[in-house]
């Protein structure tokens, strides 16, 4: 495949990010925070399936329409993350959620690498593993929004009535 024609299907993408990003945050607005989070979430988990098996395919056309649609599952659940964060969490305690989450994010966008699979011309296992994970942190997520009461959870400060220091 290209190199070329992969970039151009990111641009495709982002051009469509550029439009589906405020798109779904109105329509959180509109339908809820939480249960376009929610949906976004199912689609998204249920999207891999269909994304890593016609990545599999090597067929240059289908490749360029998989990656030119993947960001709109995950902008799905990305436009309403910001709001429904705010207002479930208290400040503190979404901060620091937010470190967890660009630590954990790293982890997972940098193994397996896949690159070195294409390279020697063995199979591409690499994407297979990428894709259990990626299900694996939506169905996550999205157990953890359904299931647990993120509206009652504080920061450990003020659960234990300890002053909050503003260092």
């Amino acid at each position: 495949m290209p190199r070329d024609t992969l970039i151009q299907a990111m641009l495709v993408a982002a051009g469509f990010s550029f439009f589906t990003v405020p798109f779904f945050g109105w329509l959180s607005d509109r339908w809820g925070r939480k249960r376009t989070y929610l949906t976004g979430l199912a689609v998204l988990a249920a999207y891999t399936f269909v994304y890593f098996g016609l990545l599999d395919t090597r067929v240059p056309m289908v490749v360029f329409l998989v990656i030119a649609t993947s960001l709109i599952p995950h902008d799905m659940s990305y436009a309403p993350q910001g709001a429904l964060v705010a207002e479930a969490f208290s400040g503190a305690c979404a901060i620091r959620a937010r470190r967890w989450a660009i630590q954990l994010a790293s982890i997972m966008a940098g193994a397996p690498r896949r690159d070195r699979h294409r390279a020697s011309g063995e199979n591409n296992s690499g994407l297979r593993h990428r894709g259990v994970i990626w299900r694996c942190a939506a169905l996550l997520a999205l157990w953890r929004r359904c299931f647990c009461r993120i509206g009652r959870i504080r920061s450990w400060r003020t659960r234990l009535n300890w002053k909050a220091t503003s260092a």
